[in-house]
């Protein structure tokens, strides 16, 4: 997610380690990436980090986190107008994707409060998952089908207040 520290910091060494570790533990992956880290890999020449991931799959964790943000672009737009942009961003970033870790992307899903429901909604038509989505289904507040795309929440309440990882 880290798109503003400098190399020197080690955060490209640490999504490595993790993918390393995960491979020797044969234990596979979805790792979720801003469109704008993953291409700040590929511009800091980190192949080997690109290439641990390799064993793993890879997803759009929001296009960018620059402004305008995807709540942003949508605010005071139809619904049309807002999933037209929404899905030129998500088309974009999940080609970003595709593009640095030469693999299809594998999911969408938003950074923190980026999230709209017409993401949601791209990612059904891009024949996606959403990870991290906020709409849960009760009672026990899991996957939901929601703005016609498959929603898997982060967190969410369940009856006996027990947490849920829908991922």
């Amino acid at each position: 997610e880290d798109v503003f520290s400098p190399p020197e910091l080690g955060n490209d060494d640490s999504i490595k380690e993790l993918a390393d570790i995960m491979s020797e533990e044969g234990l596979p992956g979805l790792f979720l990436f801003i469109g704008d880290r993953a291409e700040l890999l590929k511009e800091r020449g980190r192949n080997d980090v690109i290439e641990s991931l390799k064993p793993h799959e890879v997803g759009l964790h929001t296009r960018s986190a620059r402004h305008p943000t995807c709540p942003e672009y949508v605010a005071g737009k139809s619904w049309d107008e807002g999933l037209e942009l929404s899905l030129a961003d998500e088309k974009q970033g999940a080609k970003i994707i595709s593009e640095v870790f030469g693999q299809p992307c594998a999911a969408l899903s938003a950074h923190n409060v980026f999230i709209t429901p017409h993401a949601i909604c791209c990612a059904g038509q891009m024949d996606l998952p959403y990870v991290y989505a906020y709409p849960a289904a009760p009672p026990n507040y899991g996957p939901s089908w929601y703005a016609g795309g498959l929603a898997l929440p982060a967190t969410s309440p369940t009856e006996k207040n027990e947490p849920f990882l829908g991922f």
